[in-house]
């Protein structure tokens, strides 16, 4: 399991990346660079917010990756977890919020399928 491919057994291995696809990932920099850059410069509320919803969807497309978008549960416990993290960090319970993420890990590890349990854990640790 630990030598194993995550990409290896998806449908879609042997599908070329398409150009709309390249462009989509460009323009999306485009605009979240700048918004970025900018909720850096405004700090508090703001940033933590988007840094926020950018973790949430770096796990969703990770959890697409590797088990595919039919593991609604187990996103909802994890993003649930990492939010909750979030807003332990935010007031200042950097312990809690370790510990929440834990059981975030701890959440993908249950709801994931065999054989992409490691991968699917990884990415939330």
């Amino acid at each position: 399991m630990v030598g194993a491919d995550p990409a290896s057994s998806s449908a879609d291995a042997t599908k070329p990346v398409s150009a709309s696809n390249l462009a989509l990932r460009v323009l999306s920099a485009v605009v979240l660079a700048p918004l970025a850059l900018f909720t850096a410069y405004l700090g508090d509320w703001p940033f933590a917010l988007f840094w926020g919803a950018a973790a949430l969807a770096v796990l969703w497309e990770w959890i697409t990756l590797i088990v595919g978008p039919t593991y609604r549960v187990m996103f909802s416990s994890c993003g649930g977890a990492l939010t909750i993290a979030g807003f332990l960090a935010w007031f200042g319970r950097p312990v809690a919020a370790l510990l929440m993420v834990g059981l975030g890990a701890l959440a993908a590890t249950i709801f994931a399928p065999p054989d992409r349990r490691l991968w699917v854990t990884i990415g939330i640790g």
